[in-house]
Protein backbone atom coordinates (compact mmCIF):
# COMPACT_ATOMS: atom_id res chain seq x y z
CA UNK A 1 0.00 0.00 0.00
CA UNK A 2 1.06 3.31 -1.03
CA UNK A 3 -0.19 7.18 -1.18
CA UNK A 4 -3.26 8.28 1.02
CA UNK A 5 -4.15 4.53 1.49
CA UNK A 6 -0.94 3.88 3.76
CA UNK A 7 -1.21 7.01 5.64
CA UNK A 8 -4.61 6.33 6.75
CA UNK A 9 -3.36 2.55 7.47
CA UNK A 10 -0.27 3.94 9.51
CA UNK A 11 -2.77 6.24 11.47
CA UNK A 12 -4.62 2.54 12.22
CA UNK A 13 -1.81 0.48 13.01
CA UNK A 14 1.04 2.82 14.04
CA UNK A 15 -1.10 5.69 15.67
CA UNK A 16 -4.58 3.68 17.31
CA UNK A 17 -3.04 0.24 17.40
CA UNK A 18 0.34 0.90 19.60
CA UNK A 19 -0.41 4.18 20.68
CA UNK A 20 2.21 6.32 18.73
CA UNK A 21 1.27 9.82 18.98
CA UNK A 22 4.11 11.42 17.93
CA UNK A 23 2.89 10.49 14.17
CA UNK A 24 -0.92 12.61 14.63
CA UNK A 25 1.33 15.82 13.23
CA UNK A 26 2.51 14.06 9.97
CA UNK A 27 -0.83 12.24 9.16
CA UNK A 28 -3.44 14.80 9.93
CA UNK A 29 -3.53 18.64 8.83
CA UNK A 30 -3.49 21.19 11.58
CA UNK A 31 -7.48 21.67 11.19
CA UNK A 32 -8.58 18.32 11.04
CA UNK A 33 -12.02 17.40 11.33
CA UNK A 34 -13.17 14.81 13.47
CA UNK A 35 -16.64 13.40 13.53
CA UNK A 36 -16.86 10.48 16.13
CA UNK A 37 -20.34 11.17 17.71
CA UNK A 38 -19.53 8.57 20.94
CA UNK A 39 -17.35 11.64 21.92
CA UNK A 40 -18.98 14.89 20.73
CA UNK A 41 -16.69 16.92 23.14
CA UNK A 42 -13.61 16.03 21.12
CA UNK A 43 -11.70 19.34 19.83
CA UNK A 44 -10.70 19.29 16.16
CA UNK A 45 -7.33 19.52 15.15
CA UNK A 46 -4.27 17.26 16.54
CA UNK A 47 -5.24 17.86 19.94
CA UNK A 48 -8.63 16.02 19.17
CA UNK A 49 -7.28 13.13 17.62
CA UNK A 50 -4.92 12.20 20.04
CA UNK A 51 -7.95 12.48 22.76
CA UNK A 52 -9.58 9.97 20.84
CA UNK A 53 -6.14 7.68 20.64
CA UNK A 54 -5.56 8.13 24.58
CA UNK A 55 -9.34 7.70 25.38
CA UNK A 56 -9.78 4.55 23.63
CA UNK A 57 -6.58 3.44 24.98
CA UNK A 58 -7.32 3.75 29.01
CA UNK A 59 -10.18 2.42 28.05
CA UNK A 60 -8.84 -0.53 26.41
CA UNK A 61 -4.78 -1.09 27.31
CA UNK A 62 -3.96 -3.91 25.00
CA UNK A 63 -6.36 -2.61 21.95
CA UNK A 64 -5.79 -4.38 19.19
CA UNK A 65 -6.57 -2.99 15.68
CA UNK A 66 -6.99 -5.69 12.22
CA UNK A 67 -7.32 -3.94 8.82
CA UNK A 68 -9.95 -5.88 6.95
CA UNK A 69 -10.18 -4.01 4.14
CA UNK A 70 -9.04 -0.52 2.47
CA UNK A 71 -10.38 1.31 -0.26
CA UNK A 72 -8.65 4.43 -1.97
CA UNK A 73 -10.80 6.91 -4.49
CA UNK A 74 -9.71 10.02 -5.24
CA UNK A 75 -9.06 11.76 -1.90
CA UNK A 76 -10.97 9.25 -0.34
CA UNK A 77 -10.02 6.29 1.86
CA UNK A 78 -12.22 3.70 3.24
CA UNK A 79 -11.32 1.19 5.49
CA UNK A 80 -12.94 -1.56 7.63
CA UNK A 81 -11.52 -2.61 10.60
CA UNK A 82 -11.58 -5.46 13.61
CA UNK A 83 -10.85 -3.74 17.33
CA UNK A 84 -10.26 -5.84 20.23
CA UNK A 85 -8.94 -5.32 23.73
CA UNK A 86 -10.02 -5.88 27.08
CA UNK A 87 -11.99 -3.03 29.54
CA UNK A 88 -9.85 -2.53 32.39
CA UNK A 89 -9.02 1.16 32.26
CA UNK A 90 -10.79 4.30 32.71
CA UNK A 91 -14.47 4.69 30.69
CA UNK A 92 -14.53 6.35 27.36
CA UNK A 93 -18.36 7.21 28.43
CA UNK A 94 -20.38 7.06 31.16
CA UNK A 95 -20.09 2.93 31.51
CA UNK A 96 -18.55 1.26 34.23
CA UNK A 97 -15.16 -0.84 33.44
CA UNK A 98 -15.90 -4.40 33.51
CA UNK A 99 -12.81 -6.43 32.91
CA UNK A 100 -13.97 -8.34 30.03
CA UNK A 101 -13.03 -8.26 26.38
CA UNK A 102 -14.55 -7.31 23.57
CA UNK A 103 -14.20 -6.90 19.19
CA UNK A 104 -16.35 -5.18 17.04
CA UNK A 105 -15.82 -3.56 13.70
CA UNK A 106 -15.09 0.05 12.80
CA UNK A 107 -15.44 1.81 9.87
CA UNK A 108 -13.36 4.71 9.27
CA UNK A 109 -13.80 7.20 6.20
CA UNK A 110 -11.03 9.86 5.88
CA UNK A 111 -10.65 12.30 3.19
CA UNK A 112 -7.36 14.03 2.14
CA UNK A 113 -5.99 17.31 1.33
CA UNK A 114 -2.21 17.86 0.44
CA UNK A 115 -1.24 14.63 1.67
CA UNK A 116 -2.94 15.04 4.91
CA UNK A 117 -6.47 13.50 6.90
CA UNK A 118 -8.25 16.52 6.56
CA UNK A 119 -11.45 15.37 8.09
CA UNK A 120 -12.25 11.75 9.56
CA UNK A 121 -15.76 10.11 10.14
CA UNK A 122 -15.27 7.23 12.44
CA UNK A 123 -18.43 4.54 12.94
CA UNK A 124 -17.50 1.94 15.92
CA UNK A 125 -20.56 -0.80 16.83
CA UNK A 126 -20.52 0.45 20.24
CA UNK A 127 -24.05 -1.50 21.37
CA UNK A 128 -21.45 -4.79 20.58
CA UNK A 129 -18.65 -3.65 22.72
CA UNK A 130 -21.40 -2.79 25.87
CA UNK A 131 -22.93 -6.26 25.31
CA UNK A 132 -19.90 -8.03 25.53
CA UNK A 133 -18.34 -6.40 28.43
CA UNK A 134 -21.04 -6.53 30.09
CA UNK A 135 -21.38 -2.98 30.55
CA UNK A 136 -25.25 -3.18 29.19
CA UNK A 137 -27.28 -5.81 30.41
CA UNK A 138 -30.24 -6.30 27.51
CA UNK A 139 -33.51 -6.70 29.45
CA UNK A 140 -35.04 -9.89 27.94
CA UNK A 141 -37.43 -7.60 26.36
CA UNK A 142 -38.08 -7.69 22.51
CA UNK A 143 -37.88 -4.54 21.07
CA UNK A 144 -40.95 -3.42 19.01
CA UNK A 145 -40.59 -2.37 15.36
CA UNK A 146 -41.76 0.76 14.93
CA UNK A 147 -44.99 1.63 12.89
CA UNK A 148 -43.59 2.22 8.91
CA UNK A 149 -45.69 5.57 8.77
CA UNK A 150 -43.17 7.34 11.16
CA UNK A 151 -40.86 7.32 7.86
Amino acid sequence: MDGIGAVAERFLLAVLDRGDLSAVEEIFSPDHVLHYPLLPDLPDGHDGVRQLVTRKRRAFPDLVVRVDELLVHDLTVVARATLGGTNTGESMVALPTTGKSAMTQGIYWFRFREGRVAETWVGIDCLVVALQTGAVIPSGERLTTPDPGWI
